[in-house]
């Protein structure tokens, strides 16, 4: 649908329609006996929009990428590229925070990988370790997961826990690191880190 707004409404902060048709109107510049009209194709006016009066644009505030961005040619463009640049690193910081909090989930339990997780894992592993090459012993010790499953658990099979979250720790750092060194900053999501640190994590695992 092609919406045809006054104006000088929209720079009131008003949106006022005039005209709508399901084809846009080629010379609608030439109706003019309510003032100059701004055309938008969209399935309704947005909720929250702006309007850019050099680039004579009505645009739904969701699509602005970032406040680092603004039209030229009708084309979003970042002019503050060192700006948007710390503004992407934050976002990457937030998500790796927000990650490293929740952990990985290991054979359907949740492990959690904030550093007094990550040191009682190291040093229930050392302890075990000890307990063999030392005094002989083959322990096992009984491991809770975030959800309290209680797993028993010998050297072996605590040591391929503690590696696979060290794995999972190198790939959300790694991830970190691509995302930060691109040659062209991007604002990403929580979603495409955590692809990509999946795409790590395989790499990591096949050795590659």
């Amino acid at each position: 649908m092609f919406y045809y707004l006054q104006k000088n409404s929209l720079l009131d902060g008003e949106a006022v329609i005039i005209l709508q048709s399901q084809s846009a109107i080629p010379n609608y510049k030439e109706i003019i006996n309510q003032g100059e009209l701004v055309e938008f194709e969209g399935d309704a006016i947005p909720a929250q929009w702006e309007y850019n009066e050099q680039e004579d644009w009505l645009y739904d505030i969701k699509d602005k990428p970032s406040s680092y961005h603004t039209l030229i040619n009708k084309k979003w463009v970042v002019q503050d590229m060192a700006g948007f640049k710390k503004y992407c690193d934050k976002k990457i910081d937030t998500v790796k925070a927000e990650i490293l909090e929740y952990g990985f989930d290991y054979e359907g339990h949740q492990q959690k990988c904030r550093d007094k997780d990550v040191a009682f894992l190291v040093s229930t592993v050392v302890g075990l370790q000890v307990a063999k090459n030392v005094l002989g012993i083959d322990k096992t010790v009984t491991w809770y997961f975030q959800d309290n499953h209680g797993e028993v658990m010998d050297l072996p099979k605590i040591a391929t826990l503690m590696l696979y979250g060290s794995t999972f720790l190198q790939s959300v750092y790694d991830t970190e690191s691509y995302f930060k060194t691109l040659e062209t900053p991007k604002f990403i999501s929580k979603e495409e880190f955590e692809a990509k640190r999946q795409e790590m994590h395989q790499l990591l695992v096949q050795g590659e």
